[in-house]
């Protein structure tokens, strides 16, 4: 059995999740271990609740992993003892060292919520709605030390974004998607030999994690279209708050 190590944390991550455990046994492969973001404080009693990602592992009698960070000792002695050979990553919200990145035989993978080069970074989603893009998609690429800028293995098909679409309505057809694509790459990803396309760096655009303050509406400088996309990008994190 070729042994696979996922990592993710949202709602957004668990289809795919599920899609590779239901998959890889069919390839000779298996799942050995699940790496999630640490219990947080949920509700008005402020109870420690596993993540979505470490949730569905758990139903799935999976082992999970939830270190506070990859680069400690501790979190880069997890991973190894399971000693993988592919990683599949899909918005764990960790930043892998290049030691990690070393470890599978066959390489670390991410599955990115847009159609890279265009919108690397934390909030693409988001990203795409504020811009008023019309498409975006999923794709998937071998993991480089540098945020979501390697080699391009596949994509989805280009994934219309509706005049009423939200970071939520958007995130919850593209992790369909999303399970697609890793399904359909599956078989290259254990071959050791998937083809990889190098990005245009001419196109590349840049997003960065969302903080509460970006949801400010400037009332006087942003237009109504402007703030409408923005609306829509930050439902539901981190809404949108004006002052009058």
């Amino acid at each position: 059995m070729i042994p696979i190590v996922f990592m993710g944390s949202p709602h957004l991550a668990v289809p795919s999740l599920r899609a590779l455990a239901e998959a890889a046994p069919g390839r000779g492969a298996g799942l050995v271990g699940v790496f999630a973001q640490p219990d947080r404080p949920v509700g008005r009693h402020r109870t420690p609740q596993p993540c979505p990602v470490a949730a569905a592992a758990q139903a799935l009698a999976l082992p999970v992993f939830t270190p506070a960070t990859l680069r400690s000792a501790e979190g880069q002695a997890a991973l190894r003892g399971l000693r993988p050979h592919l990683v599949v990553v899909c918005a764990y919200g960790h930043i892998l060292p290049q030691a990690l990145l070393d470890v599978p035989p066959l390489g670390c993978f991410n599955l990115h919520f847009s159609l890279l080069p265009r919108w690397r970074g934390a909030s693409p989603l988001q990203a795409a709605i504020l811009a008023g893009d019309a498409r975006t998609g999923v794709t998937l690429q071998r993991m480089v030390a540098a945020l979501d800028a390697g080699p391009l293995v596949a994509g989805s098909a280009p994934e219309a974004i509706g005049a009423d679409d939200t970071a939520e309505t958007l995130g919850q057809r593209l992790a369909g998607v999303s399970a697609d694509l890793l399904v359909r790459a599956l078989p290259l990803l254990l071959a050791g030999h998937p083809p990889l396309t190098p990005q245009d760096e001419a196109r590349v655009t840049a997003c960065r994690t969302l903080r509460k303050e970006d949801g400010a509406i400037d009332w006087t400088r942003e237009s109504a279209a402007a703030i409408e996309r923005k609306v829509r990008a930050f439902t539901p994190w981190p809404g949108c708050h004006g002052f009058l």
